[in-house]
């Protein structure tokens, strides 16, 4: 239990104790600098998006866009899971119609998150639980401000606001009270510097992997292939194997196996010396240590960096030495975002998996390892492991279905330049996100120095 005694003075009109708790009381004393603004006084407009109700389906699969937190990672956009709603939806909920420059702000889930619409980005509309900030001309530089929110002296003021038994979220109202500091334009203009350079990398990453995907889709003929899922279809008596859900017999999966039929290919099971469940056991997480790798972190490119997962101890990493993953093995995800692999590199080496996660040692001679998880990760890899999750009693990847896999054999080349276009990705991203992290501190240092 955490306990913290407080001066009647330090009381404002929040009576909860965690909105007292000793980490905001001395993050609040560092940010009296003199320079503060409130955000109210800041911007031209603070509110928030609605719940698009209508008749019929909620979304839609073409329409404008509809930004939901979900679309928050870090400190950007990412509009690979997005939805859309009507036109006629949109129209109607003017309050919250988006401009590119606009700086949203999460209300609810991963509280405190700010994003800036992106100039391609039109139209678009948001959600109940984001906040539309739109800034006044020539007061604030916005990448600075999304830094700022980002950073610890933002993200704790959205966190303290929304602290309480009855609040669980941070309302708009909220938002317009919280402080920013306003240093020179040429200490902003060079978090913007810093911030668009990281935007251009990811820009570039993401171009790399959509590269990487076009030349599988080349090589297994996959172009004019529809590789969404149906509502309504038929099954004949004589394909009916002994699943009996309708999901298992969608046509998507009779197109692909015609396209395995043309290609040499291989079940995971038959190449791998090993196949294995990771531990499930509760451990106690510490600051330092061993990583311990989770589905949660899981990236949208299939990897997982150790410095933003969680990690325990030694005796507990020996103790569970068998759930200890080596240089080029593969784990796969068994629940919530089911089948997406990642590689195990050098940072990854002698990591402990957690239950989630199904182990793969892959070993041929016409295959690489890198090529394979980037395949299980693929649209038409996760349809096959989709397959065997689908039907209302199993609800995650069994090592059955992961011995079942198919894994394409493509020539070395072709494997090799996707592994090479993958990591230049991966790399891009990181160092975007060493630009990101660059950038944040520099922002904190100014509070503290300030």
């Amino acid at each position: 239990m955490q306990t913290s005694t407080i001066k009647f003075s330090q009381i404002e009109d929040r009576i909860d104790a965690e909105y007292y708790k000793p980490e905001y009381l001395i993050l609040n004393s560092k940010l009296k600098v003199q320079n503060s603004k409130f955000l109210d006084d800041l911007s031209q407009i603070i509110t928030k998006g609605e719940t698009p109700l209508w008749r019929g389906d909620v979304y839609i699969s073409k329409g404008i866009p509809f930004l939901r937190v979900v679309n928050f990672i870090n400190e950007e956009l990412d509009l690979s899971d997005i939805v859309y709603i009507p036109e006629f939806v949109h129209e109607r909920m003017k309050r919250s119609q988006l401009k590119p420059g606009d700086v949203l702000l999460s209300m609810a889930g991963r509280i405190g998150t700010a994003v800036i619409v992106l100039e391609e980005l039109k139209v678009a509309n948001i959600n109940q639980a984001i906040a539309k900030i739109r800034l006044k001309e020539g007061l604030i530089n916005k990448y600075y401000l999304i830094v700022f929110l980002n950073s610890k002296y933002g993200l704790y003021q959205s966190l303290r606001k929304a602290s309480g038994g009855v609040q669980n979220n941070i309302n708009f109202e909220d938002i317009k009270s919280i402080k920013i500091p306003t240093p020179s334009q040429s200490f902003q203009q060079k978090i913007e510097k810093m911030v668009k350079e990281a935007q251009e990398k990811r820009k570039l990453a993401d171009e790399k992997y959509k590269e990487v995907e076009e030349i599988l889709n080349k090589e297994l003929r996959l172009k004019d292939l529809d590789l969404s899922t149906q509502k309504t279809f038929e099954a004949k008596f004589s394909e009916i194997w002994d699943r009996i859900d309708p999901e298992y017999y969608q046509p998507i999966f009779n197109e692909i196996e015609k396209i395995f039929k043309k290609q040499k290919t291989v079940n995971l099971g038959d190449i791998s010396l090993e196949i294995k469940y990771g531990t499930s056991e509760d451990l106690f997480y510490v600051e330092k240590g061993i990583p311990f790798l989770r589905v949660t972190d899981i990236n949208k490119f299939s990897n997982i960096e150790p410095i933003e997962g969680k990690f325990i101890n030694n005796f507990d990493a020996e103790r569970l030495k068998e759930y200890q993953v080596e240089t080029d093995d593969i784990i796969i995800s068994r629940t919530g975002t089911l089948g997406l692999a990642v590689y195990i590199d050098e940072k990854l080496d002698g990591a402990i998996y957690g239950s989630y996660f199904i182990k793969v040692k892959p070993r041929h001679k016409d295959l690489n390892n890198r090529f394979i998880t980037f395949f299980i990760s693929s649209k038409i890899g996760r349809l096959q492991t989709n397959r065997w999750a689908s039907g209302g009693i199993q609800t995650n990847l069994t090592i059955d279905a992961i011995k079942s896999i198919r894994i394409p054999i493509l020539s070395w080349s072709i494997q090799q330049k996707i592994v090479s276009l993958i990591q230049e990705s991966f790399n891009l991203r990181r160092e975007a996100k060493e630009l990101i992290d660059r950038a944040r501190k520099e922002v904190e240092e100014m509070v503290e120095n300030d």
